[in-house]
């Protein structure tokens, strides 16, 4: 079954008239008998839409299908102010598209550019021109203001769980900061939270330009590590405070040093209950970067699990790994780890 609804969204007056704005456009795929496990919410990340869960770039029915074969309802939503949720200037300023050697030289055929020192490894993306203009085509452009952008999708994502119910929440990429927004908010409605190639490292962007990829940008681009918007910390912070980062010298070999808090530090105690893993692909520009999110979880009190796929024999993916051939393998690998996550 198949069905296509709208969470959130409010009334803004302008003086052309009443619009409404903030709603958050979701598809929802049930299984063909009444499902015995949780819901699982998708959310992608920068310059895409939910069409990347839905099939991938062998036209093959991609996540969203492969999780309601093994009993999950599955919803796939498009970003509030991207694609069918719609979007308007003047609800939500500016919306840039990524530049398609961003595109390309970061998520698709990335062994042309070698921005970063994994690209040679990225097998499982197609090297041709057709593959890539298909791709390049669904790009959409994503709004400028970061931060607006993180908690109008916080709240729509909010009140789609107040819609369905409990549910676990997929994010990738730059939907984690919704993802862990929503959960420190209403911990009572994200049974499990699987963040695939998170939105990092903690604090700031890196630059990703050959010769020097790990470069910090200024910043802090995310002042509460791992998102824009406060947290709930334990001790809080005082009012109008964001974290200290300082440096993490203890790194393995080859990651990225990151950030962590300065001692002694807060902990995360509303994520802290919320089963959570970080998905990282072998060949990816967030390869040598997902440790330094897993640090900071740690250091925050959440406990959760690293998969790295190449420690499960799958190798060669990139950032877009849903789309990539093998993607059902790597959904296989994601689905067992939510079983398990929620019988424990």
């Amino acid at each position: 079954m198949h069905e296509v609804f709208y969470s959130g969204g409010r009334e803004m007056l302008t003086e052309d008239g009443t619009f409404i704005t903030g709603q958050m456009y979701a598809e929802r795929y049930r299984p063909k008998h009444p499902p015995t496990l949780p819901p699982v919410v998708m959310v992608h990340g920068t310059g895409q839409s939910g069409s990347g869960f839905i099939t991938n770039l062998a036209g093959t029915p991609g996540w969203a299908q492969d999780f309601v074969t093994a009993g999950h309802e599955t919803v796939v939503v498009d970003q509030v102010g991207r694609g069918r949720s719609g979007t308007d200037p003047r609800q939500y300023g500016r919306a840039d598209p990524m530049p398609l050697y961003d595109v390309d030289s970061l998520f698709a055929r990335t062994k042309r550019y070698q921005r970063f020192p994994d690209a040679n490894r990225h097998t499982r993306w197609p090297d041709d021109d057709p593959t890539f203009n298909r791709f390049s085509a669904s790009q959409l452009p994503s709004l400028v203001d970061r931060r607006l952008a993180e908690e109008l999708n916080v709240l729509a994502l909010e009140q789609l769980l107040l819609d369905i119910g409990p549910a676990i929440l997929l994010t990738h990429s730059q939907a984690s900061t919704f993802g862990f927004g929503v959960t420190d908010r209403r911990p009572e409605l994200v049974l499990a939270h699987v963040t695939v190639e998170p939105n990092g490292p903690p604090f700031f962007d890196l630059s990703y330009n050959p010769g020097e990829w790990d470069a910090p940008l200024p910043g802090p681009e995310r002042p509460f590590g791992i998102s824009r918007m406060p947290l709930t910390f334990d001790p809080p912070l005082p009012s109008g405070k964001t974290l200290q980062p300082v440096r993490n010298e203890n790194t393995v070999r080859g990651e990225i040093q990151g950030w962590l808090q300065e001692e002694p530090a807060r902990t995360l105690t509303r994520l802290a209950s919320t089963p959570t893993a970080i998905v990282t692909a072998e060949a990816s520009f967030r390869t040598r970067v997902d440790a330094a999110t897993s640090r900071f979880l740690t250091q925050a009190g959440v406990n959760h699990e690293h998969i790295q796929l190449s420690h499960h024999g799958i190798t060669g993916n990139g950032h877009m790994m849903m789309l990539e051939p093998n993607s059902s393998e790597i959904a296989q690998i994601i689905i067992r780890w939510i079983h398990r996550a929620l019988t424990q």
